[in-house]
């Protein structure tokens, strides 16, 4: 009667124990997995700021189709601001330091001055664009500043057209520059420390999964030779009571 009581209680022991560390596995394993597509966000933000400015230069100074190069460029700015949005309520910032939180703060408010020139850039280089005809090639914001000649008045100042063309060339431009500096500085010590975080963290969560892991198994082994040695002892207390009874 005792060791049936002893060998449920065990079972329902090595049970509890076996849900119980699948379940600790499972919640370690989504954090890892969140960590990691936090790290992997924070590397494709860096990229579309890459592109972004890549965009920008030849906007100003490679294009051969104007609307085009525009278009690409207000496409790669939206992509790269959504990106850094997406960032800032990432759920896996809840697995990392206060300081890179704080940090990923500085840089979104640092992303939002540094960028207002290109979104009044933007907006003069598309005023631009619906005061001008087909009498200047469109191709890139530079070539067209050559033919600023076109774009002055009888008198000889620059026509409002022209003003819009350079302001939108001399903000665009300026903002590139300061993006650049801040990609290379800003955004990558800040990719380079959510990535380090989140490796650590890492690490930390598969070690601890790991633990847990061979410790269940080891439980797992003890129960069953355990469980073994006293159906062992029961079999042989049976045959002894058997072979009595027989004699």
């Amino acid at each position: 009667m005792f060791r049936g009581k002893w060998l449920r209680a065990l079972m329902i022991f090595t049970l509890l124990i076996i849900v119980i560390g699948t379940g600790v596995i499972t919640v370690t394993y989504r954090r890892a997995s969140t960590l990691g597509n936090l790290r992997d966000h924070a590397d494709a933000t860096l990229q579309s700021v890459y592109v972004l400015t890549t965009s920008a230069s030849t906007l100003l100074f490679n294009s051969d189709d104007l609307y085009e190069g525009l278009n690409n460029w207000e496409e790669a700015f939206d992509a790269s601001t959504g990106r850094l949005d997406e960032l800032m309520v990432h759920p896996g910032l809840r697995y990392l330091d206060d300081s890179i939180n704080q940090k990923i703060r500085q840089t979104s408010n640092l992303w939002k001055i540094t960028t207002q020139g290109f979104v009044t850039g933007g907006q003069n280089l598309r005023k631009f664009l619906d005061r001008t005809g087909k009498e200047i090639s469109k191709s890139n914001i530079s070539a067209m500043l050559d033919q600023i000649d076109k774009l002055k008045t009888p008198e000889g100042r620059l026509s409002q057209t022209g003003f819009a063309l350079r302001q939108a060339y001399i903000e665009i431009d300026s903002t590139n520059d300061q993006l650049w500096f801040w990609t290379t500085s800003a955004l990558v010590e800040l990719s380079s420390d959510i990535r380090d975080e989140a490796a650590s963290v890492i690490r930390l969560i598969i070690a601890v999964a790991g633990a847990i892991t061979a410790v269940l198994i080891a439980l797992i082994i003890v129960a069953l030779f355990t469980t073994l040695r006293l159906f062992r002892l029961a079999n042989i207390e049976l045959e002894s009571k058997v072979e009595e009874r027989t004699k």
